[in-house]
Order: C-alpha cells, then structure tokens, then sequence
C-alpha cells in the first residue's frame, strides 16, 4: 500500500507504512519489488515469508487438521528452511546475488512452512494471557484489590 499512497498524493501515509515495516525489514530498493516506481514496504524476501504465511493461514480451513494444524517434523523444518538459508549465505559471502523472484519463493516456502508455529506460538500466548488474568495476581506484597490505611 506505500507505493499506491505514495502515487496517490498521500506521501505522510506512505511514510508511516515505510517507517512501520523499516522496524522488520531492511528495505533495501534493490531488493524489492516496485509498484509505480515505488519500492514496496518489505523486501521481496519478506513478502515471500508474509506470503507464505497468508496462503498457509488461507488453506489450513481446507485440511483435516483445521484449527490446530500439527508442527511439521523438525527435518520438514529444516528441510524447506535450506533453500532460503542457501540464498541468505549466497548473497553475505558475495557468491552469487540472487533475483527478487528467487527471494520471494524461498520466503514463500519458508512462510508457509513456519505458519503451524506461528499459530502454536499464538495459541500459547493467548493461554498464558488468560491463566495470567484467571488468577488474582500480587502487587506491592498485598493482594489486588485490598485496601490499605492512607
């Protein structure tokens, strides 16, 4: 979306896309794809990964093990992980200097491969935060909600 505000006149919202996803991504122009000119907000690397995760996210109600998907075996893991990791290691010791397209379906194998942990790891947040709130917890050495002579 920063590139089409960007193109539409609206260069503050841009920006802010721009500043938000700078925290996650390096936002190298030549490392990313363009639209009007423009380089998206993620490098094409990151928006494989995003992508994977969408379309894993999107065709997990069409499998057997809709909402809780399984964790792949941990070879699947670092199976589907090699072919990003190669291209990684290619690119920071200058072996060779892989194309956007070539980032973005590692990223996108990577990302679908990774949405079960996503989800696991979602899941067990969201448990912690409702036994954490479940149980009174303690401030200041008293219990919440008692009062003290002031």
């Amino acid at each position: 979306m920063a590139p089409v505000c960007f193109d539409s006149g609206k260069p503050g919202v841009a920006g802010l896309i721009y500043g938000f996803f700078s925290t996650i991504c390096h936002q190298i122009d030549s490392r990313s794809f363009h639209v009007s000119g423009q380089a998206l907000a993620v490098c094409a690397r990151c928006l494989g990964i995003y992508s994977g995760l969408l379309v894993a996210l999107l065709l997990l109600p069409l499998t057997k093990y809709f909402p809780r998907p399984p964790l792949p075996r941990k070879e699947f893991l670092i199976l589907f992980s090699l072919p990003m990791a190669a291209d990684f290691t290619a690119g920071l010791l200058r072996l060779f200097s892989s194309s956007n397209s070539l980032r973005f379906i590692t990223g996108l194998v990577w990302g679908g491969i990774i949405m079960p942990y996503f989800l696991a790891a979602i899941n067990e947040t969201a448990l912690f935060l409702r036994a954490k709130m479940a149980r009174p917890g303690r401030r200041n050495g008293r219990q919440d909600g008692q009062l003290t002579d002031s």
